[in-house]
């Protein structure tokens, strides 16, 4: 089980989170970008919302396990 709690490009766009977090300029994502990716990487969510205005993304993903066949 993977579980993730993810501040967002959202957040990471506010001037206040930027006076308090020196955070890099790239590579910063969306809510729904990060969910997107989940199943490029054999994830599969279980559940996710975002809290605070979508400034942070909570939930859980499990591996997807192949039939082997």
């Amino acid at each position: 089980m993977f579980v993730f709690d993810e501040v967002t490009s959202h957040a990471l766009a506010r001037p206040s989170y930027q006076k308090l977090f020196v955070h890099p300029t790239h590579d910063r994502f969306s809510a729904q970008e990060f969910l997107a990716e989940l199943p490029h990487h054999g994830l599969s969510v279980r559940g996710a919302f975002t809290k605070i205005q979508g400034d942070y993304l909570l939930g859980t993903a499990v591996k997807q396990v192949s039939d082997g066949g």
